[in-house]
């Protein structure tokens, strides 16, 4: 199963980095800026930054879609409402980042992984996520919002 590693990492800051800041995305409504907010955003949160996310799940997205999602049998579904958490606005939860900023929370990301430090959280759908997990789901989540903007080929 393959995870977000450093040569993973490495692409996607090129691939957004190349991208215009005008990008019409194929789906969705989110600029280039917002996109590397909102997947920087969520680096930060398993890294343990910021309020826990209400678990908005149920027995099939934690026994069954999360594993067809973290297995690549199923890709992640477009246009999901993620639950924020309380008192979070949707501007606060969709912020506007740099691809430097995302590339610095990203090496901040990698370098927490061997060190066995990164918080347990709570996906909001799929429920406790182990670190090996969280990697692959950042993966899989990094690869739906490349092909959002047509940057995912070759995963």
């Amino acid at each position: 199963m393959e995870r977000f590693d450093d040569t993973f990492a490495k692409t996607v800051v090129t691939r957004f980095g190349e991208l215009a800041e005008d990008a019409t995305p194929q789906w969705g409504t989110m600029s280039k800026a917002h996109v590397i907010g909102h997947l920087e955003k969520v680096l930060c949160y398993t890294l343990g930054q910021g309020p826990e996310m209400p678990f908005r799940g149920n027995f099939m997205t934690r026994n069954v879609f999360r594993h067809l999602v973290l297995f690549g049998l199923r890709e992640i579904p477009h246009n999901i409402r993620v639950p924020r958490p309380e008192g979070v606005t949707k501007e606060q939860f969709f912020p506007s980042a740099t691809i430097e900023e995302l590339a610095t929370t990203i090496d901040t990301y990698l370098a927490a992984i061997p060190t066995g430090t990164l918080a347990t959280r709570i996906h909001p759908f799929f429920g406790p996520l182990n670190t090996r997990a969280w990697q692959r789901f950042h993966r899989l989540h990094f690869i739906h919002h490349m092909k959002q903007f047509d940057l995912g080929e070759g995963f």
